[in-house]
């Protein structure tokens, strides 16, 4: 009966052990589940918390998973920083369940299973010097600017994906250019199933640039024209040769057929 007695009182311990375990896990577990997951394109650093509530910087590598861990080079690091609520009940229904946003801006709702997931509409906004992480041309342009990053409900599958991405550079600048802004500028990435769309439009600015395209599915197409204003082509002849190959007036890029 003592030895009973002793038997139920340990496992009574482990299991209170267990739980305040559960509860406690430090945030940074999450970090080699999401490398892991996203094939090393995102990674959590300064992570604070718990797996529950916590918080942490979010670094994306757009180009190659093989980057220099010392200088960050290829990686575009959010300067907001992205918190996150998980709910504990849903785990029992075999779903995960919570809210995340960036900064102060306001929560985003999200749900995940083993066939689907969803993302509530957010944003975010970065310096567009990040930029640079993209590769040629964005690092030789060498971008300034802020970009302001907006989603509408993202919804997907393990292999799909579908919503929409806005991208809007405002002030946008480039070492090419000289001090002046050359203009405002949005990118639309419309995402079905396993494709996008992209949109390129000028708002406002000296530089005038539009695009469209489409990537996935084996296809992979995408065609920019930029022109400038007769009393600003001498001062933006730089940039508007690294965008395109000029066809009279335009300087036309063409990715694709």
């Amino acid at each position: 009966m003592v030895l009973l007695r002793y038997r139920s009182l340990w496992l009574l311990v482990f299991i209170s052990a267990f739980i305040c375990l559960l509860l406690w896990l430090p945030a940074r577990w999450l970090t080699a589940w999401l490398q892991t997951a996203s094939k090393g394109h995102v990674e959590l650093i300064e992570v604070a918390g718990t797996v529950w509530e916590g918080s942490a910087q979010l670094s994306i590598s757009p180009i190659s998973a093989n980057l220099n861990p010392f200088t960050q080079e290829g990686k575009i690091i959010l300067p907001e920083r992205l918190s996150w609520r998980l709910y504990k009940s849903p785990l029992l229904l075999g779903r995960l369940e919570g809210d995340l946003h960036f900064g102060k801006r306001p929560e985003s709702h999200f749900k995940a299973s083993f066939r689907s997931w969803s993302l509530a509409a957010g944003a975010t906004a970065l310096p567009a010097a990040k930029l640079r992480a993209l590769g040629a041309p964005l690092n030789s342009l060498a971008p300034g600017g802020w970009v302001d990053l907006n989603w509408q409900e993202l919804t997907g599958t393990s292999s799909s994906i579908k919503g929409q991405i806005e991208a809007f550079w405002s002030d946008a600048s480039t070492k090419l250019s000289g001090s002046a802004p050359l203009g405002d500028y949005l990118l639309t990435l419309q995402l079905e199933k396993q494709t996008v769309q992209l949109d390129l439009k000028t708002q406002r600015g000296r530089l005038h640039i539009s695009g469209q395209g489409q990537f996935g599915n084996g296809v992979a197409n995408f065609r920019l024209v930029s022109k400038s204003a007769d009393q600003y082509h001498e001062e933006l002849s730089a940039v508007l040769n690294m965008l395109g190959r000029r066809q009279n007036d335009e300087y036309i890029l063409q990715i694709g057929s």
